[in-house]
C-alpha cells in the first residue's frame, strides 16, 4: 500500500490489532455524503506504482458514497492520467509525482501532479486515447507549467446518470 505523505494524528494503540490504519479504507458500509475525505500520496516513478494507486484509490473510493460504476470510472481515469506521468514526463532529478484525492458532499476530485516535462511519442504509433478517455469518464482539467503537469480529475454526484441521458 502506498504512504500517505502527510503524517496522520497519532491514534489510541488498537490491542486486537482490528482497527484499520488510519489512511486505510474501512470495511464498514460507505459513509453518507456529509463526511469529507483526502489522501496524499508521492508516489516513486516506477511501473508498479500504477498498480499500487490503483489499487489505494479504488479503497478509498468504495469507502465513499459513489456508486460502484463511477468508482471504476475514476479509477479507469486516474490510471490513465498515471500511464501519461510514466510515459511521458518523468524528470530524472524528481523521480516521484502526487496524487491527491478529496471527497467532499456531492464532488470527488482527484489530482495527479509531475514535475517533468512532456515528451512526444515517435511518429506512426497509434496511441493517444488517453486524454479523451479521461474526459468522457470525470470532468478533466490539464495545466501544463514549466515545473510540470497537473491533471485534475472531478466527479459531481449524478454525472453518469447525466452522461448517459445527454
Amino acid at each position: 500500500m502506498l504512504e500517505p505523505v502527510t503524517d496522520p494524528p497519532a491514534e489510541p494503540p488498537d490491542p486486537d490489532g482490528v482497527r484499520p490504519r488510519r489512511g486505510a479504507p474501512a470495511a464498514a458500509s460507505p459513509p453518507s455524503r456529509g463526511r469529507t475525505l483526502r489522501h496524499e500520496w508521492r508516489v516513486p516513478s516506477t511501473a508498479l506504482s500504477l498498480r499500487a494507486v490503483r489499487r489505494d484509490l479504488r479503497g478509498c473510493l468504495e469507502s465513499t458514497w459513489l456508486p460502484a460504476d463511477d468508482v471504476e470510472d475514476l479509477v479507469l481515469a486516474t490510471s490513465e492520467a498515471v500511464s501519461n506521468v510514466l510515459e511521458h514526463a518523468q524528470h530524472p532529478t524528481e523521480p516521484f509525482f502526487d496524487v491527491v484525492l478529496s471527497v467532499v458532499p456531492d464532488q470527488v476530485t482527484i489530482t495527479v501532479r509531475d514535475s517533468g516535462q512532456w515528451r512526444d511519442e515517435p511518429s506512426g504509433t497509434h496511441r493517444g486515447r488517453g486524454l479523451a478517455m479521461m474526459d468522457t469518464l470525470a470532468e478533466t482539467t490539464i495545466l501544463t507549467e514549466a515545473r510540470g503537469t497537473t491533471v485534475t480529475l472531478r466527479h459531481r454526484a449524478g454525472r453518469r446518470a447525466a452522461v448517459a441521458s445527454g
